[in-house]
């Protein structure tokens, strides 16, 4: 066979890779190419990762102007004096410290043939030094320098407060930024040495101890343990782990100590494949954002021709002076700045893709955020996503003469070595509900089931369809198809030559499905489930979740074609799947989310969004943080735009001034970016075990004065004690149970 090549390959996996890597480095391009773009109109490279250092470095300078500033208001020099020193005006610290920021960004653009709204605020703070020399004072009898320095004053500060803000906002991406692991304990013979992750190896043994986390995505040879695995899936509930399971980087090993053998390059681990998805997913603009963007371009010329008619107009038709004429003019400049348009999607976006992160899922840009908003339709695919895909056994029938446990034992015991699906359910029910015989000579019907001995008297676990042709003058059989009837999958057990019993499964069904398919009924969506079962089967799966409507018998490639039937009908298609037999329909939908994404590269690569988890909750939670989302993207774009209408019509009528124009648009941007970062607030529906804020405040195990009842009984005097929670609940001290049940100093064991 040929090696496969990733660089021709038209599969959806090996495409959406491409597709990734163009896009990558097409960003990488536009990075060194237009640092401008990068920058608001106060001049500040919008650095996404700046320290704690770079803000109190920021804060000073912003201090050195404001001094600057209030010995200009006070006019200094005539207080000591020295009013011959009057072009020494102090706002020229302002403007230097914090102009030299905006003058070079203006600079820039110009250089690459760019009008940014850097340049508005160059011409404005330029148009007001030139009026101090050539006016004088201002009417209210400060320096036009004084105004210059005011201008860059607050824009600085206006666009530190910007960056504090959109630090907030993007706390869920730098926390998965955050969590990569850096280092691991390699095995080395029988001695352990600590090493940089990029320095690991396929095969390499790496020993992690309890409270550690994980470094490296593999295989544990050695020892037990339960891992939490809330920093990848935002699943807080830990998962028992022995030899021979897989486990994931970044995650915590919460008890035993393990050792790890490498199974991935570190490069190509499941933590860092989320973050360059969530690097390229805030690189990619939504198609709002775009617009946005023509918009901003639009209105910085626009506004240049709008400050000279305004200016022309107030001198020719107002009879204002040419000073009055030239500060209306330049108040256009200010207000009339896009900042707060450019920044209305981008905050809005960066904050949904950090909330859901913080809550394992990874949404791969803020286009799919604006498709996922627009969904009408979510097809589900059955197995997988509405169930577990775990068989459960639903029902044991058992004839006349023979007990249920006795089918079971039959069954359970001749299936003990299965290793078909069907066969492994069976013998674990029957395990844990009756004791089980050992089989002999076990041997595998192929397509109809299994047969052993069993003290001596052959059994046989078979197909209904197979019992059918077997025994067909059987009086008990026609009772079984019924059970077939209502879609269960069913066995027939014979003992000896005569049908003894059935039993009946179905795949189980996930607790919350019902839950969240009503929820999205309620919220105005239309419910598909797509499945491969027969339509029995898929009948009775839709009576309990209560979907919309269903489509069976269907191969993966005839799911394409009911999701392509649905957009044709007029539905805007979320298809929601596993990532795997279904990915297909999955990069057919208008958008698609793949559950259960974790470790799997074919579903990071082909859906749209990307659950860690299984939880069916996070559809729901998708869906509603897309439309909130958007529909906060919107009012920020309707709001900065009506202010800044506003604001010039305020400043052709002279109530807007320079300075009070500043402010105007400065408040317009931060208004933005806090309404951006509410998306931080949105409200999730989170699995059971996951804590709330409440329980999170109480584990940081302070001591505190408690009355201590049913958890030390011999005690009941006030003392100091440390409270001890697992999974958001208090653990009980006196070993009767695991958590205790006290409330208000009662003893409710």
């Amino acid at each position: 066979m040929d090696k496969h090549n990733e660089s021709v390959c038209d599969c959806p996996s090996c495409r959406a890779r491409r597709e990734r890597e163009e896009l990558l480095e097409k960003l990488r391009q536009q990075e060194q190419n237009s640092q401008e773009e990068s920058s608001c109109c106060c001049g500040c490279n919008k650095v996404k990762d700046y320290t704690k250092r770079d803000f109190i470095v920021r804060l000073s300078l912003l201090g050195v102007s404001l001094v600057g500033i209030i010995l200009s208001f006070i006019n200094f020099w005539s207080l000591i004096g020295l009013e011959f020193l009057w072009f020494l005006d102090f706002a020229y610290l302002a403007v230097f410290i914090n102009g030299y920021a905006i003058f070079k960004t203006a600079f820039l653009g110009l250089k690459n043939k760019k009008i940014t709204s850097s340049l508005l605020v160059t011409v404005a703070m330029i148009a007001s030094i030139v009026l101090e020399y050539t006016v004088g004072h201002s009417s209210h009898g400060h320096s036009y320098i004084f105004a210059a320095g005011e201008i860059a004053f607050f824009m600085a500060a206006g666009g530190l407060i910007e960056d504090w803000t959109i630090g907030k906002s993007r706390k869920g991406i730098e926390r998965l930024l955050a969590m990569s692991p850096k280092t691991a304990t390699i095995k080395m013979g029988s001695q352990y040495e600590q090493i940089a992750i990029s320095k690991l190896k396929i095969g390499d043994v790496v020993l992690v101890k309890p409270n550690e986390q994980i470094p490296v995505d593999g295989e544990i040879v050695k020892g037990t343990t339960s891992i939490d695995q809330s920093s990848v899936t935002g699943e807080f509930v830990p998962v028992d782990v022995v030899a021979g399971d897989k486990v994931y980087g970044a995650t915590w090993n919460k008890q035993g100590v393990i050792e790890v053998k490498v199974t991935v390059e570190p490069k190509d681990m499941t933590v860092n494949k989320l973050i360059n998805l969530v690097k390229e997913a805030e690189g990619q603009k939504a198609p709002i954002s775009r617009l946005a963007d023509k918009w901003a371009s639009f209105i910085v010329p626009s506004s240049i021709i709008l400050s000279i008619l305004v200016g022309v107009i107030s001198y020719f038709a107002f009879g204002l002076t040419i000073a009055q004429a030239l500060i209306r003019g330049t108040t256009i400049l200010v207000v009339f700045c896009p900042c707060s348009l450019t920044l209305a999607t981008p905050t809005a976006v960066a904050a949904g893709l950090g909330s859901a992160a913080y809550n394992g899922i990874m949404i791969k840009s803020g286009d799919a955020i604006e498709r996922l908003a627009k969904v009408n339709a979510v097809a589900f695919d059955k197995t997988g996503t509405i169930t577990t895909g775990k068989l459960n056994i639903e029902k044991v029938i058992a004839f006349e003469g023979v007990s249920e446990n006795e089918v079971l034992m039959l069954a359970g015991s001749a299936e003990k070595y299965s290793e078909h699906p069907i066969g492994k359910a069976i013998f674990e029910h029957a395990n844990k509900v009756v004791e089980l015989k050992e089989p002999v000579n076990t041997r595998s019907l192929i397509g109809a089931g299994i047969m052993a001995k069993i003290d001596n008297k052959l059994v046989k676990v078979i197909s209904y369809k197979q019992a059918q042709k077997d025994y067909a003058k059987d009086k008990n059989l026609p009772s079984i198809s019924v059970e077939m009837d209502k879609g269960y999958s069913v066995v027939v057990i014979v003992h000896g030559f005569k049908v003894v019993g059935a039993i009946c499964l179905f795949d189980t069904i996930r607790s919350d499905t019902k839950d969240i398919v009503k929820l999205l009924h309620h919220k105005g969506y239309k419910t598909i489930m797509l499945t491969g079962d027969n339509k029995a089967a898929a009948e009775y799966t839709k009576t309990l979740v209560d979907v919309d409507e269903y489509i069976a018998e269907l191969m993966p490639e005839d799911k394409l074609d009911s999701v392509l039937s649905l957009k044709k009908q007029g539905n805007n298609v979320c298809m929601v799947g596993d990532g795997v037999n279904d990915a297909p329909a999955l990069a057919g939908a208008d958008s698609s989310i793949a559950m259960g994404a974790l470790g799997s590269d074919v579903a990071v690569e082909t859906a749209d969004v990307a659950i860690m988890n299984s939880d069916i909750k996070n559809v729901y939670n998708t869906l509603h943080l897309s439309k909130n989302t958007l529909s906060t993207i919107k009012r920020n774009i309707a709001i900065s735009m009506s202010i800044n209408a506003l604001s010039v019509a305020l400043s052709f009528v002279g109530i807007l001034t320079p300075v009070t124009g500043v402010l105007v648009h400065n408040f317009c941007s931060l208004f933005v970016v806090i309404s951006s970062a509410f998306i931080l607030k949105t409200k999730y529906i989170k699995s059971e075990g996951a804590p709330t804020k409440s329980a999170k405040k109480k584990q940081t195990n302070k001591p505190k004065d408690v009355t201590t009842s049913c958890c030390c009984k011999n005690k009941s005097k006030t003392e100091k004690t440390v409270e001890e929670y697992e999974d958001g609940k208090k653990l009980c001290k006196c070993g009767k149970q695991k958590y205790c049940t006290c409330k208000d100093g009662k003893c409710c064991d």
